[in-house]
């Protein structure tokens, strides 16, 4: 697979989630763009990791996309901390729907994207 960003708007795009997919070097780059200045490396041997980066927009990479039950569960856990940081960026408390259809927008999307690369 080719290396692939997405960017899915939340909340009338507001925000964002970036989902990163491809190797290392290509998310390094990404997050460098997106001002991420905490620390990585620990946390990059995980199937996908989430990184909170300023002015409520998080960075999802995964780096192994096999359109598996296995790469679809990462991605809706991922996208749950996401969303989880976003909600906490903007002083919110889960409100429990709003929630869900923001998860629901990151892996809809990011499977759609991943669908028309065919």
């Amino acid at each position: 697979m080719t290396n692939k960003l997405i960017v899915v708007p939340i909340l009338n795009d507001r925000y964002k989630v970036q989902v990163c997919l491809g190797d290392e070097k290509f998310f390094r780059k990404a997050l460098k763009k997106s001002n991420y200045t905490g620390l990585i490396d620990g946390y990059l041997k995980y199937a996908g990791v989430t990184f909170y980066c300023p002015h409520g927009m998080s960075i999802i990479w995964i780096k192994e996309v096999k359109k598996t039950p296995q790469f679809i569960g990462v991605l809706a856990h991922e996208a749950c901390h996401a969303i989880h940081y976003l909600f906490k960026y903007i002083k919110q408390d889960s409100v429990c729907e709003v929630y869900c259809h923001s998860v629901e927008a990151v892996v809809r999307i990011v499977l759609e994207k991943l669908k028309d690369k065919k």
